[in-house]
């Protein structure tokens, strides 16, 4: 079933009608989840590291939970979305955030349409309800990557290195400009922490991560050039990305393509939403002082955000 509208309650009324015997509308329970997630994870870094909450990443990725043991989506016994419990040791997975040519085709069709539709109607034509409109950027760069050396790694400040992972060293991304090279960006980004939902009547599962990006001011010196593989190859790509924005939340649908020309037809396809940083803080430092907030509101909309592209897009 697709989502459900409201209509007027004269439209087949079915006498006097209320929702709940208590008055009070349960939490959707998937969201309260990561309501609670989010806090736990945000609420330690106000009180310890207050300066690095201005680095605070939230977003959702769509892709699929893969097993390790067969390589493929996993199948679990449920027919509804539900989060993975990784403290399970039998369950080994890994998360791939990729889609094909075809759904990512998909996906910017609806985006552009629910942009145009958001829109204020035109002069002359029919009056609608009115909408908070999206706006959109198309943009075409470059992420190169350098590794960090010891010294630089060591150079970072000590809230950040709390939460590096010391078996994967962080890397700087430094962000140009496809047509002039102008650098747009160079931060470290550092993965928090995450949890996976798996949604079984979808063509995808997706992903709730925190993460942290920080600007890197260091010197060039301090880096390496990031290479991988046997064949050295470097990791640096090519990004066509359209942006959505609408109110606190933004999608980003990107095309990625290796920039050696060797791998240049390894195109990768993702999609992402990210909710604001700055409007889950000021949510939850309302929650944390027991004030009126709409923290709630603000993380189901970022979850029905998720749900409405993993349930439009097609399995191919």
């Amino acid at each position: 079933m697709d989502a459900i509208q409201s209509v007027p309650d004269s439209i087949g009324s079915f006498g006097p009608w209320e929702r709940t015997i208590t008055g009070v509308i349960p939490a959707e329970e998937l969201t309260r989840e990561i309501m609670d997630y989010i806090i736990q994870i945000i609420a330690p870094m106000k009180a310890i590291h207050g300066p690095i909450l201005d680095m605070i990443e939230i977003e959702a990725k769509i892709g699929h939970i893969v097993d390790k043991d067969t390589d493929a989506r996993i199948r679990l016994p449920g027919r509804t979305e539900v989060m993975i419990d990784h403290t399970n040791p039998s369950l080994r997975t890994t998360f791939r955030s990729s889609m094909t040519e075809s759904q990512h085709q998909q996906l910017n069709k609806f985006l552009n349409k629910c942009l145009a539709e958001s829109q204020p109607p035109l002069p002359g034509t029919p009056s609608r309800e009115p909408r908070v409109p999206l706006t959109y950027v198309h943009t075409r760069v470059r992420d190169a990557f350098y590794d960090l050396t010891q010294d630089a790694l060591n150079g970072l400040p000590p809230a950040i290195l709390g939460y590096v992972d010391r078996r994967k060293r962080p890397k700087v991304r430094i962000t140009t400009d496809q047509k002039d090279g102008t650098q747009l960006a160079k931060i470290i980004k550092i993965r928090v922490s995450d949890r996976e939902i798996h949604s079984p009547k979808n063509a995808f599962d997706w992903r709730v991560s925190v993460n942290l990006e920080m600007n890197y001011d260091g010197d060039m010196r301090g880096l390496v050039e990031t290479t991988e593989g046997k064949d050295r190859r470097k990791p640096d790509r090519n990004k066509d990305r359209v942006s959505y924005k609408h109110g606190p939340y933004q999608i980003d649908l990107t095309q990625v393509k290796p920039t050696e020309v060797a791998h240049q037809s390894e195109k990768e396809h993702e999609l992402e939403i990210e909710v604001s940083s700055a409007a889950v803080r000021q949510q939850i430092d309302l929650v944390i002082q027991n004030q009126p907030n709409r923290y709630e509101d603000l993380i189901q909309g970022f979850v029905d955000n998720v749900r409405t592209l993993t349930r439009f897009c097609k399995d191919r």
